[in-house]
């Protein structure tokens, strides 16, 4: 990776605004080799695991999501220790508060690790994440929406759950 954005120190922080972020966060060390340039990510992936390609797409979708200019860079960081078995952390590194000048501190924070939620991130969700932290208030589009109640008249939704096993039970006896 390339130092060739402002000399920053990774720390980690709770995002100010984002509290809906668990407090295990905070106690989470980010990578410490780094120095990116803010508001870029960096997707930290147990290896052993064989998470290369949902890190690799994660890191697609949301540079493509994002663009150069929120997010100037994407960085996917393969993990090998014992203590990092399992992982898959995404990291926001930002200066918090944006407002004060060029030479505050870059920090780090976790916006989502596997672990503590016991499942991988939806993308709709980690890009929502991801977007409160660099860019507040932009839209994401189809990202931002919420599923609408469309009126269903398919035949099956019309049919009451005893109807449709009744249905499904027959299907099965013709095949």
């Amino acid at each position: 990776m390339s130092s060739s954005g402002p000399s920053s120190s990774a720390t980690t922080s709770a995002a100010a605004s984002s509290s809906a972020l668990p407090s295990t966060y905070s106690s989470f060390q980010p990578p410490s080799t780094l120095h990116l340039p803010p508001n870029s990510i960096a997707i930290e992936y147990c290896d052993r695991c064989r998470w290369q390609h949902r890190a690799s797409w994660t890191q697609t979708e949301l540079l493509v999501t994002f663009g150069p200019k929120p997010a100037p860079s994407a960085a996917i960081l393969p993990k090998v220790e014992e203590d990092s078995a399992g992982r898959f952390r995404v990291w926001v590194y930002h200066r918090p508060n944006e407002g004060q000048g060029a030479g505050e501190e870059v920090k780090a924070t976790c916006i989502y690790d596997r672990k503590t939620m016991g499942r991988f991130p939806e993308m709709k969700e980690l890009k929502q994440l991801v977007r409160d932290i660099i860019s507040p208030g932009a839209s994401l589009g189809h990202s931002d929406k919420k599923g609408t109640a469309e009126p269903v008249t398919t035949k099956e939704a019309t049919q009451s759950a005893a109807e449709q096993a009744e249905t499904k039970a027959r299907q099965c006896e013709d095949c």
